[in-house]
């Protein structure tokens, strides 16, 4: 090809003149991915069979949306969990990650849309990050601190009276 330069040429002369490449930074943080929590259901399948004597046939189930399989699809490819296409409620996260901004830990199962929806939904926040990694507390219905109690006073009495207890006993 005539009057094509090498990309390496060009690096070359940009290097000479102090120009540095940026190189990827991987800090080994744990990618977020969400799906809306109204797409964390079940959806019904199956297909019936009117006959030409009048009688009726057919087979109905239940999959995932499709929102969330394909989610599930992008994270077995992507090898963050082990997707068993058996049964439900089968998979296995392979590599952390958080999911609706509740962190996913090596060897947690990874379950169906219809039962993230029971845990996964409290902490989605509108598809963003939360400002602090929500990894030791996850998905604490009750506050660790109730704001309520407040310590006014503390006090300690001027004597104590005797205490008995098995101890006691062995002198």
């Amino acid at each position: 090809m005539f009057g094509a330069v090498p990309a390496s040429l060009i690096q070359d002369l940009a290097r000479s003149n102090g120009a540095m490449t940026q190189l990827e930074l991987d800090l080994r943080c744990p990618p977020w991915v969400f799906v809306d929590p109204q797409y964390l259901t079940e959806c019904a399948t199956g297909y019936s069979v009117i006959s030409g004597d009048g009688t009726s046939s057919g087979i109905t189930g239940i999959e995932d949306h499709p929102r969330f399989r394909d989610t599930r699809q992008w994270l077995a490819n992507k090898g963050y969990i082990d997707m068993v296409t058996t049964w439900h409620n089968g998979d296995t996260v392979l590599k952390p990650f958080y999911f609706n901004n509740v962190f996913k830990q090596v060897g947690e199962p990874f379950k169906c849309a219809a039962a993230m929806r029971h845990n996964h939904t409290q902490l989605y926040n509108n598809g963003e990050p939360l400002p602090v990694p929500n990894v030791a507390i996850k998905t604490q219905s009750q506050p660790v601190w109730d704001d309520s109690y407040t310590v006014t006073e503390v006090g300690f009495p001027d004597q104590f009276d005797a205490v008995r207890d098995e101890q006691d006993d062995l002198i």
